[in-house]
């Protein structure tokens, strides 16, 4: 981990590890004819071929698909708050390589499914290899081979789920340190700053104020910007249009405007050269973010599966996932067809897996809404031996206990996991197994899913 000076830069910044093209030109590629056999993407963290399938594109054998849109539908430092205003804000990591965040209102979907109750930032461009190298000290890649693009502006690929978390915490702390700040970690992580490291959520993605994955319902409100439409070009009565045909030739977006072609906006099958490309080449949606459409998949925050999942959205208000084995992706990538890149279309992986078609972009609340929180937080250094680098809190992630549990959080990391999504939550008794359990080796109900019966820790 590489902790240099940081630098916040409010509006639109003149500093950026995104190249864009010079007056807009727009870089679309030699086209690819096919969309090509990638059974070797297969989602699962264990074997490559077997544990994952796809209900709608045979060529792709580690992911379930579905459509979420409908079928028919018209001297001393003040302390930082974590604040920053409409126009987005930048974090300098040095080194020239700098994290541009755009601003997010909250608001009511285009389709009027669900609303969020928060603003929030999200990463102008995918989380790039540069980046990842910069804050993480070591190559996103590791232990994997870079066949499908490398060099510091390309994007992250072969980055788990639990590895996107890992440097979504990394990156809070980072931000703490230099900003004089008290975000929240959003996960709690074991073998930190390694491949290897397994991350589980500290709390609820809408109650944490740190840098985290979006929400599936975040992503997709972020990737319309606007339009009810599949893909957004700023014209036409939506706003944006779908798709003219699905497949890799000359693909246009039929807004019934200026129709402009897809490869304005987005990596696919028809234009990507058969690998990933470096972020910000191609013209950015309404909240000014990169290649949502195509390059690589990203991980939300969402739970999924193949037979126990949600239904997207599972919500009217803040939705989000909290059933299923794996955990949701969005955007499509490269060597995709267009249907698998349109603004509804998702898919679901092993949150272990790490792919050459898989990345990842963070989002930060503004504020936290009080809507949506109601569960407190426990985790103070209060203990004798606390801050001794060496985690002794009985939780998860201690060797042995000398403290109380909740009491030594520099060194064990935040949990505050909670919610009611057992079977037997809110029956008045606590049985999750956990320290407020009176019987834990009874336990009907697995750590941080009987959040009003056992409080949260």
């Amino acid at each position: 981990m590489r902790f240099n000076s940081i630098l916040i830069v409010t509006g639109i910044f003149s500093v950026s590890c995104i190249q864009k093209p010079v007056n807009n030109t727009l870089d679309t590629g030699n086209p690819v004819i096919t969309d090509t056999d990638d059974r070797d993407a297969d989602l699962s963290d264990t074997n490559e071929d077997s544990d994952t399938t796809d209900s709608e594109d045979t060529d792709d054998g580690g992911t379930q698909d579905t459509d979420t849109g409908p079928v028919d539908t018209d001297d001393t430092e003040p302390t930082d708050t974590g604040s920053q205003s409409a126009e987005g804000f930048s974090i300098d990591l040095g080194n020239g390589i700098v994290v541009d965040f755009e601003f997010i209102p909250a608001g009511r979907e285009p389709l009027l499914r669900y609303e969020l109750s928060n603003n929030y930032f999200m990463m102008n461009t995918e989380i790039t290899q540069g980046i990842y190298l910069e804050l993480m000290g070591y190559e996103s890649h590791l232990g994997e081979t870079a066949s499908v693009g490398q060099g510091g502006n390309y994007p992250a690929y072969y980055i788990s789920w639990h590895m996107t978390a890992d440097f979504a915490n990394t990156l809070t702390v980072f931000y703490n340190l230099n900003n004089n700040a008290n975000l929240n970690a959003c996960y709690s992580c074991i073998n930190a700053g390694t491949v290897n490291v397994q991350c589980v959520n500290a709390m609820n993605p809408y109650e944490c104020d740190g840098f985290r994955l979006p929400t599936e319902a975040e992503w997709e409100y972020a990737a319309r910007s606007g339009t009810s439409s599949d893909f957004w070009t700023g014209a036409g009565a939506t706003l944006g249009g779908d798709y003219s045909s699905d497949d890799c030739n000359e693909v246009t977006i039929t807004d019934g405007s200026g129709n402009p072609p897809l490869a304005d906006y987005a990596w696919y099958c028809g234009n990507s050269n058969g690998t990933s490309e470096p972020v910000g080449q191609k013209l950015s949606n309404g909240y000014g973010l990169y290649d949502m459409h195509g390059n690589v998949w990203e991980w939300t925050a969402d739970q999924g599966g193949f037979s126990n999942g949600c239904t997207f959205p599972d919500d009217t208000l803040d939705p989000y996932c909290t059933s299923g084995d794996n955990k949701v992706m969005r955007g499509g990538y490269w060597n995709k067809r267009p249907d698998f890149l349109k603004s509804s279309y998702t898919i679901n992986g092993s949150p272990g897996s790490r792919n050459k078609y898989i990345g990842s972009r963070l989002v930060r609340l503004e504020t936290v809404s009080s809507s949506t929180s109601n569960v407190s937080q426990i985790c103070e250094d209060s203990c004798t031996f606390a801050n001794d680098n060496e985690c002794d809190d009985g939780g998860v992630n201690s060797q042995y206990s000398v403290c109380a549990f909740g009491t030594d959080c520099t060194d064990c990391g935040i949990r505050s996991a909670c919610e009611d999504v057992c079977a037997d939550a809110n029956d008045g008794v606590c049985d999750d197994g956990g320290p407020n359990d009176p019987t834990p080796s009874n336990s009907l109900c697995d750590r941080g899913t009987d959040c009003a019966d056992c409080g949260s820790y």
